[in-house]
């Protein structure tokens, strides 16, 4: 069978949900599809899983590797697809049943470069439709394409859900060792393309869940963020202003995001990192003053770079400690019965 879509799946430590994204894929009413797994150095039972489904499905092939991060792995399945067209799909992340076939069927009837699919949020399976009406289709340019995924609450800023070309993946590679990779991808792919399809229907069913890499709170890969924002912020001279702005928006929110992260976390010593992306956010504000969307995160943004030296250093006191100010009242009390 030559497959006319490839789907590629990378997976780390996902057993939990692994079986249900993968039987998603294989009840597709569109069945000339390849799922490309590969397995990115996990330490549960998600490589003994895929192989499993890999015996039962000529269609499946499975591919193991160390941990290298998610860009890396996606950029092996594009290696190996044997189909002109990429799908891509998070292993704890669920497909309406017929994503596929009209992703495919819109391909054929415009020949976009890109194709993209709205998100479906969810936590529990049950939340999930078993029909979904037809939605509007929008056929745009690549930069205005950009402006709508970036402003878009249902469209996510993630390649997931989405239908490329596979020529266009192999000439702009994902970059690997950066957490926000999906950012970065977005913004590189759809600068350069001249016909992008919009689909408002909700077929790419997100999970939700504390575990993630990207919701699961601060881990030092976040900081990758700085660099992603460095990159985007090289290219604002090419760009009209409004794509600008919502760039900024986007990298605005992102790094607020993680900022709090990193304040609840208990990493130690992170007033330089706590710096390096409230700078990043004042610039942009400043840059941007006529944000209209974010006029309550650019406020919140200028207070929180005035007042970081105090609030930050208070926050972090607090919460870093409290463990130890109740260790140190618990021995006084201790000392305290023992002298009475």
């Amino acid at each position: 069978m030559n497959p006319k879509i490839s789907v590629i799946m990378p997976v780390y430590n996902s057993a939990k949900y692994l079986s249900d994204s993968i039987q998603s894929v294989l009840e597709q009413t569109f069945y000339e599809l390849e799922l490309i797994i590969v397995d990115d150095g996990s330490n549960d039972e998600s490589l003994d899983i895929a192989r499993k489904f890999e015996k039962k499905d000529e269609r499946i092939q499975v591919f193991s590797q160390q941990n290298m991060g998610p860009s890396v792995a996606r950029n092996k399945g594009v290696r190996v697809a044997s189909s002109d067209l990429i799908f891509f799909i998070d292993s704890d992340d669920l497909l309406y049943i017929d994503i596929l076939k009209c992703l495919y069927n819109y391909y054929c009837d415009h020949e976009a470069e890109i194709i993209l699919c709205e998100t479906k949020i969810f936590s529990k399976r049950k939340d999930l439709p078993e029909k979904i009406d037809e939605g509007n289709i929008k056929v745009l340019d690549g930069k205005n394409a950009l402006v709508v995924a970036l402003e878009s609450p249902k469209l996510e800023v993630s390649v997931c859900g989405n239908l490329y070309g596979r020529s266009l993946l192999e000439k702009n590679p994902f970059k690997e060792n950066v957490l926000f990779e999906d950012l970065a991808a977005t913004v590189c792919l759809l600068k350069q393309v001249n016909t992008v399809l919009v689909i408002e229907k909700e077929m790419y069913f997100y999970r939700k869940r504390p575990s993630s890499i990207m919701t699961g709170g601060f881990s030092a890969g976040k900081m990758g963020i700085l660099e992603i924002t460095e990159d985007v912020k090289a290219d604002f001279s090419k760009y009209e202003y409004r794509i600008n702005q919502a760039l900024a928006i986007k990298l605005f929110q992102t790094l607020h995001h993680v900022c709090w992260d990193l304040i609840f976390s208990k990493m130690n010593n992170k007033m330089n990192e706590i710096h390096s992306l409230t700078r990043e956010m004042k610039e942009l504000a400043t840059a941007f003053p006529n944000f209209k969307r974010a006029r309550k995160s650019i406020r919140l943004a200028k207070e929180m770079v005035s007042f970081s030296e105090t609030l930050y250093v208070t926050i972090v006191f607090l919460y870093g400690n409290v463990n130890k100010v109740f260790s140190q009242t618990q021995c006084f009390i201790d000392r305290w019965r023992t002298n009475k």
